[in-house]
């Protein structure tokens, strides 16, 4: 009768620990699924300066976009290709105006 008590008791507590697994990674899948932000849908973008354009018509940079949208921050650099574009004086990137225009 004892030898069945501790197999009942070992299974109880073994039952309640998964339990508890269980119910942490319940809590951790809640909490990760409250953080994430998705952007879904067709995105308009320039396909020569690479602006996006938002619902009401005004355009902006791709990274103002996303990151008004998303949680994403950008880092920039200059990858192997532009680098030595910018090398040979090749910089033929017309983008002096910045500001926002909305599209008729």
């Amino acid at each position: 009768m004892r030898r069945v008590n501790d197999e009942l008791t070992q299974d109880i507590t073994a039952r309640k620990r998964a339990e508890q697994e269980r119910e942490r990674l319940v809590n951790d899948l809640t909490e990760a699924l409250a953080q994430v932000k998705t952007l879904r849908g067709f995105i308009p973008i320039c396909a020569w300066c690479k602006k996006v354009r938002d619902d009401q018509g005004y355009w902006h940079a791709v990274e103002v976009y996303v990151r008004e949208r998303s949680e994403v921050e950008f880092s920039h650099g200059v990858c192997p290709a532009c680098l030595a574009r910018i090398g040979r004086g090749e910089d033929d990137d017309d983008d002096d105006d910045d500001d926002e225009h909305v599209v008729e």
